[in-house]
């Protein structure tokens, strides 16, 4: 593709973003979405998301404006029971957005690029498989790659070329306090937080090697905390009484997000997921290991 047909699309006034997931998901998109917003400064950029995105984006500096919540859609997200009435109206709503800019990073575009395209945008970008009908902008989407960088890839196709290495995401008042409430005072012990549940199970560590890592670091010093939603309970208690050190059990007691958002405290992160990153919050390098 050549460099015109690269360039950014003029006046932009709102631009669509598609990646309604996971956690992880959301993070590794960070770069891309801060490309966007840094090629349209002006512009509006509405992050088509999951009920998580909205909660936990409402009132966060960054790159997202607003987030529209997908109802449950054919092949994209969680499999639950989709309502046709719903998914058209949702729709509709979203083209009278006007949306200038579709951008979709959510994966191979089978079941997700027919979606973007009927938002009625000036201009559709994103990943695009084999068996998937194609967008306006399209980046192959097979075998095994950086997928970071095939996002920041996509934002490049709609003109958004450079990556500004700063803050990704920023905590709020609520992180802090709520991080308040969970922590007990650790003074100059660094704290580790493991996080063993995953959404596919086929993806996790083994708890005994979790449970291993924890007592590693409780013996070099750390103060370690366990977290998982109020379903992973089970595997967080089955990994404290793997330890021989004392470990904090979370589970339930905060989302995920909230807790990576808000723990400025915490020195390394460990969570099953088949990649390795580092995310930055506010202006603090926060190392994650992440297993698999």
């Amino acid at each position: 593709m050549t460099s015109a047909e690269r360039a950014p699309l003029a006046d932009v006034r709102t631009i669509a973003v598609l990646r309604p997931n996971a956690l992880g998901d959301f993070v590794f998109c960070l770069p891309a979405l801060h490309a966007l917003k840094q090629c349209y400064p002006a512009a509006h950029l509405l992050y088509i998301g999951l009920a998580w995105h909205a909660a936990f984006l409402e009132g966060r500096t960054g790159p997202v404006d607003s987030v529209a919540v997908m109802p449950p859609y054919p092949g994209i997200g969680v499999q639950e029971q989709t309502d046709p009435r719903a998914v058209d109206a949702f729709v509709d709503t979203l083209r009278a957005a006007r949306i200038d800019l579709a951008v979709q990073l959510f994966g191979g575009g089978r079941h997700a690029n027919p979606f973007v395209r009927r938002l009625g945008a000036r201009l559709t970008v994103g990943m695009c498989a084999r068996d998937a009908a194609p967008l306006d902008r399209n980046v192959r989407h097979e075998g095994l790659v950086n997928r970071r960088l095939q996002l920041l890839e996509v934002a490049a196709l709609a003109g958004a070329a450079a990556w500004p290495m700063r803050r990704e995401l920023h905590v709020t008042a609520d992180d802090l306090a709520q991080a308040a409430r969970l922590l007990p005072p650790v003074g100059e012990r660094p704290l580790v937080l493991l996080q063993p549940g995953a959404s596919d199970a086929r993806r996790r560590w083994p708890v005994r090697r979790f449970a291993a890592l924890g007592d590693l670091l409780a013996g070099e010093g750390a103060q370690v905390a366990v977290n998982g939603s109020a379903d992973e309970a089970p595997l967080v208690r089955e990994l404290i009484a793997a330890m021989h050190h004392p470990a904090i059990d979370l589970s339930g007691k905060a989302s995920l997000v909230r807790c990576a958002a808000s723990w400025r405290a915490v020195r390394w992160w460990y969570r099953t997921i088949p990649a390795r990153c580092t995310w930055r919050w506010r202006s603090v390098p926060l190392p994650s290991a992440f297993t698999g």
